[in-house]
């Protein structure tokens, strides 16, 4: 690691609560106060996905270990799973 920027990941409209990389380091996930999780590339920066189910904050998300399925707990008191397609 040379501590230089790879990319700058921009899409969230209010704050984000938590990010995280899948175990395999391809992908990225970011929950936020807009009631939305993304997926991002972990190389480019490029947005995948938008996982939007959640009435209110999004504070928490994880990858399972095959990078397969996303996990997230929301402010509404709800536990989302999402499978990859």
């Amino acid at each position: 690691m040379n501590g230089q920027c790879m990319s700058v990941l921009v899409g969230h409209e209010k704050e984000i609560s938590k990010c995280m990389f899948n175990n395999q380091g391809t992908r990225v996930i970011t929950a936020s106060s807009d009631h939305t999780c993304k997926v991002w590339d972990a190389d480019n920066g490029i947005l995948v996905q938008t996982l939007e189910g959640h009435d209110d904050e999004v504070f928490s998300c994880a990858f399972n270990y095959e990078g397969d399925t996303i996990i997230t707990g929301g402010k509404d008191n709800k536990c989302v799973v999402w499978k990859g397609k």
